[in-house]
């Protein structure tokens, strides 16, 4: 009898579509529906087969590393292809600054996603790498240094007057902080110092970033809309992140 009306009423947990009462008159429109419920059944399915096959390479420290690498690789292929334009030193500190910043941004971004999509595991999946994101962060960000220092400036009394400049001061108080989150990102260090003494610290990549935006803003005073495109959604996250959790607080009170 199930069965019976199973058929009838034409419902079928594997193409999303139950029909009640009598088909349509012309057949070239059932069969229209037919085929559309066909092709939105298989997508989906090709989309559940994607996003599984996505968590799986993301579950795996090697390609994110690899991810996480492809700005260097670029770099060296330039280098041994001739490629870095008609001022190499300029070539090579916007690549290292806006890897480095886009890192950044992608650590601070795990933590409103995750929160935001609690049922999405690609997420928290990705979460699970903030550590590695935080250090290539920081790996960049002294290419980006040693860069500046090395090659864009012609003698240390050039440096040393540079070091005064906004941009510089804003860009070394960034890097002093990744430095410092850096070198606490370890298993021991957090037994060291103690979760809420790390924590605290670790809190301290927001300060770093609202310097990455001065040091951008100051640098290209003429493209304030990258540093705007770069921020500008992380921004409207974490404000989104924030009114969630004075949202919770206060029905925490009133309890």
């Amino acid at each position: 009898m199930k069965q019976i009306l199973k058929t009838e009423l034409g419902l079928n947990r594997h193409t999303f579509l139950w029909q009640v009462g009598p088909k349509p008159r012309y057949g070239f429109l059932n069969q229209g529906m037919d085929s559309f419920v066909g092709l939105a059944h298989q997508f989906f399915l090709l989309l559940i087969g994607t996003m599984k096959w996505i968590e799986t390479l993301f579950k795996s420290k090697w390609f994110v590393g690899l991810l996480v690498a492809i700005p260097a690789l670029r770099v060296a292929y330039a280098i041994f292809t001739e490629q870095l334009g008609g001022n190499p030193v300029e070539f090579l500190l916007i690549e290292s600054g806006e890897s480095a910043a886009i890192l950044l941004i992608v650590t601070l971004w795990l933590s409103p996603l995750r929160l935001r999509f609690p049922k999405v595991s690609l997420f928290k999946i990705c979460a699970r790498h903030s550590r590695l994101l935080g250090v290539s962060s920081f790996v960049y960000a002294c290419a980006h240094l040693l860069i500046y220092v090395f090659l864009e400036n012609s003698d240390l009394e050039e440096l040393l007057e540079n070091f005064l400049r906004y941009f510089i001061v804003t860009g070394l108080g960034a890097f002093l902080i990744l430095w410092a989150l850096a070198m606490t990102s370890t298993n021991w260090a957090i037994k060291k110092m103690g979760a809420k003494r790390w924590k605290k610290l670790h809190r301290t990549v927001y300060i770093a970033a609202f310097l990455v935006i001065l040091h951008m803003v100051a640098k290209e005073k003429s493209d304030i809309l990258k540093t705007l495109i770069f921020f500008g959604p992380l921004i409207i996250a974490e404000a989104d992140r924030f009114w969630r959790y004075r949202k919770n607080l206060a029905l925490k009170k009133q309890r």
